[in-house]
């Protein structure tokens, strides 16, 4: 369960609709997390607009932390042809989702999809005349919230969003999380600094500069998507994928034989849950030994002849009630 506020609200709820009444549902049902409940709540006075979603694995971003950082490069390819099958199904129904990042990117419960969530900044887009227009239900001012390290460029330029932005951010996400991007750390306490900062990364990087060690497929697929046209739509999605089918491969694996560590993260999880009640009972119990021994350490404080003439006094009691 999450807290939204109710413009948020409606807006997902308005495309995640639209995915579930589309011809293709049953698949698009695999892409998207499902919304289960939403509703008000007032808290101490306050309305809270809340949702229920169906219970999913960790987001892309929790993996990475997980494994310290180092995400194998078998993991991102196949992240990478899954997200690339969830967008194209995306786009088909004409919708662009605009805020990829890798904490949108969660991994099904049973682990063997990839999800796609938050459509609270998405927005839907039609063809017409070779050119792409798109229903912007937010204005330019406000497209500024969700900019981030992932942004795509034309994002951040304020230009009119396409298909093209969702297959930019992805293959930022998976250069930084490979370990080949770290110029998108930018350390600046201002917001807006640090996104103008980013903005000017953006304008100037070389990908064969800079993104140094970074495998063929990955510069490939960035200038792909980068070389594409804003009405280019559908983008060359199958090929994207075969460049990552390509490098797995390469490294000996095919996609059903890389699993998400997310059964790992969930008992490392449940660990943990149990470590702090245990901590929490043992600390429990020393406080109630500390309690108890109060008295003891009390009496230790005393000087000698007095804690001396304490233990002759009962001592003298014990013997008199013997007589």
């Amino acid at each position: 369960m999450r807290r939204t506020n109710a413009s948020e609200q409606n807006f997902e709820q308005y495309f995640l609709n639209k995915l579930k009444d589309s011809k293709i549902s049953l698949y698009i049902g695999k892409c998207t997390t499902r919304i289960l409940s939403i509703g008000e709540q007032i808290i101490k006075e306050q309305l809270y607009h809340y949702q229920v979603m169906e219970r999913h694995g960790p987001s892309l971003k929790l993996v990475y932390n997980y494994l310290s950082k180092n995400i194998p490069i078998t993991i991102l390819c196949v992240m990478a042809i899954q997200t690339l099958t969830c967008l194209e199904q995306i786009h088909k129904q004409l919708i662009i989702h605009r805020n990829i990042r890798p904490k949108k990117l969660l991994i099904s419960q049973s682990g063997q999809e990839i999800l796609l969530t938050d459509f609270k900044y998405a927005c839907r887009y039609r063809k017409q005349q070779n050119n792409i227009i798109v229903n912007d239900t937010l204005r330019n001012s406000q497209n500024k919230r969700f900019l981030n390290k992932f942004s795509s460029l034309n994002q951040h330029l304020e230009q009119v969003s396409s298909p093209k932005d969702d297959l930019e951010s992805l293959a930022l996400i998976i250069l930084y999380y490979g370990g080949f991007a770290q110029l998108l750390d930018i350390k600046e306490e201002n917001r807006g600094l640090k996104i103008k900062k980013l903005e000017q990364v953006k304008l100037t990087l070389l990908p064969e500069l800079s993104f140094k060690g970074a495998p063929l497929e990955f510069i490939q697929f960035y200038n792909g998507v980068k070389q594409s046209s804003f009405s280019d739509y559908p983008q060359e999605y199958e090929k994207y994928k075969q460049l990552f089918r390509k490098l797995l491969n390469g490294c000996g694996y095919s996609e059903k034989d890389v699993v998400y560590p997310h059964l790992q993260m969930m008992k490392q999880q449940q660990y943990n849950v149990n470590v702090i009640i245990e901590e929490q009972e043992t600390q429990a119990q020393m406080d109630s030994i500390d309690e108890d021994q109060s008295v003891f350490r009390k009496m230790k404080e005393l000087d000698g002849k007095r804690f001396h003439r304490l233990i002759s006094l009962e001592n003298q009691t014990q013997s008199s009630q013997k007589e």
